[in-house]
């Protein structure tokens, strides 16, 4: 049996940070690019592994890959938190799954009932 997995990355939107720029020492804007990546079989969304940032720095042009989505490296991180959620079809694999499970479940408690 061929099992094809992995991980994709899918863009949750831009947005603009107040940062503290270790290239110019002193606070400015970031163009940032919010990034989130999830497990896959087959093609299909399994569930989210993670959330980085891809910060510009506008003042100096400094570029910063694959910060993590934390509450310690960005500064405002509850209000950009609840912006970008993880996509609702990032869990269709756990879902479907857990519905399997359930419904197998299910049907030996009513096979046991008869």
């Amino acid at each position: 049996m061929l099992l094809i997995w992995g991980s994709k990355n899918v863009n949750l939107g831009i947005d603009e940070f107040f940062i503290s720029c270790p290239s110019c020492e002193s606070y400015h804007w970031a163009d940032s690019l919010i990034v989130c990546s999830y497990f896959h079989i087959w093609f299909i969304p399994m569930f989210p592994k993670s959330k980085e940032v891809n910060l510009i720095c506008t003042h100096c042009g400094l570029k910063r890959y694959d910060i993590p989505f934390k509450s310690k490296t960005l500064d405002g991180f509850e209000h950009f938190r609840r912006k970008y959620r993880y996509p609702w079809y990032t869990y269709i694999g756990a879902v479907v799954i857990g519905w399997g499970i359930a419904a197998f479940i299910l049907t030996l408690i009513l096979q046991a009932v008869r």
